[in-house]
């Protein structure tokens, strides 16, 4: 614990030897809107609580700017669990006016290949079933300087996510899944006083679906099989599942505290209705 600790305060005192603001490119706020990482930058960062829809409560994010106004990143503490999962960012457009860029992203996971459990070689849906969860946003961004001290960023998005399962026994096997997607608008205004920034945004739903699916087979013969499938589609009510955020970020040369309170937080076709506070510790480097 004492490792830990003076390891977290020399990168924070070692951030304070840059003096740049949120405007320079090296610290501009790049998970809101179009931004990305520069060329060589690497972002590492840790997480918890309600730090995000799709990092469950838990992040060890590591990105790197790329050639071409691109960006490539994941979350290491899923990757270490099991959770496979990367983010790609890119940005078409960078003018005084704006920038305009994109997103696509990649999450699945299934409990049987958990490290924990391939290790104490235990298989939680024993041998004749398994479950997969999986997760693709796909998002449209922009950020557009309202003033020396204020960004607004408007982002359109696609998401769909959803779990699918098996199980099998000697006569037949069932399959069955639920999911949902939905195209969502996610506006965030930024506004900065020397190294603080302060953050206000929301997601909200344009339209939803819900995804409920199962199917069954069955041999009744050598080579002869019996199978029945349903899949239902169904209108989501979008008012019920808006997303709002408030927060703040501090910055000290490199280093990076941020701290939020998300209301609603979202994961297939439900949400949290609580205050979710998270904490987000990263460095730039």
């Amino acid at each position: 614990m004492k490792v830990f600790t003076l390891a977290i305060s020399i990168l924070t005192l070692s951030g304070c030897l840059a003096s740049t603001d949120f405007r320079a490119p090296e610290h501009r706020l790049i998970d809101l809107g179009a931004d990305v990482l520069p060329d060589g930058t690497t972002q590492l960062g840790f997480g918890l609580l309600g730090s995000g829809y799709d990092n469950l409560g838990l992040s060890a994010i590591f990105k790197r700017g790329m050639p071409a106004n691109t960006e490539l990143g994941t979350n290491l503490a899923h990757d270490l669990l099991g959770i496979i999962n990367l983010d790609l960012r890119m940005k078409f457009v960078d003018q005084e006016w704006g920038r305009i860029g994109a997103r696509i992203g990649f999450k699945w996971f299934n409990p049987q290949e958990i490290l924990l459990f391939q290790l104490m070689d235990k298989k939680p849906f024993g041998e004749r079933g398994e479950i997969n969860l999986f997760m693709l946003p796909i998002t449209l961004q922009s950020t557009f300087p309202l003033a020396d001290w204020a960004d607004l960023h408007i982002n359109l998005g696609y998401l769909f996510q959803g779990i699918q399962g098996t199980v099998s026994n000697d006569f037949s096997d069932v399959h069955g899944g639920v999911g949902a997607r939905e195209v969502f608008l996610q506006p965030h205004l930024s506004f900065y006083a020397w190294d603080m920034a302060f953050i206000v945004g929301a997601q909200l739903p344009i339209w939803a679906q819900g995804l409920v699916s199962a199917r069954a087979e069955t041999e009744i013969q050598d080579g002869v099989i019996l199978g029945v499938q349903s899949t239902e589609y169904q209108e989501l009510e979008v008012k019920q599942l808006t997303t709002t955020y408030v927060g703040a970020e501090w910055r000290w040369g490199s280093a990076h505290v941020r701290f939020m309170m998300t209301y609603g937080l979202r994961f297939l076709t439900g949400r949290i209705k609580a205050p979710l506070p998270s904490l987000d510790v990263y460095w730039r480097f």
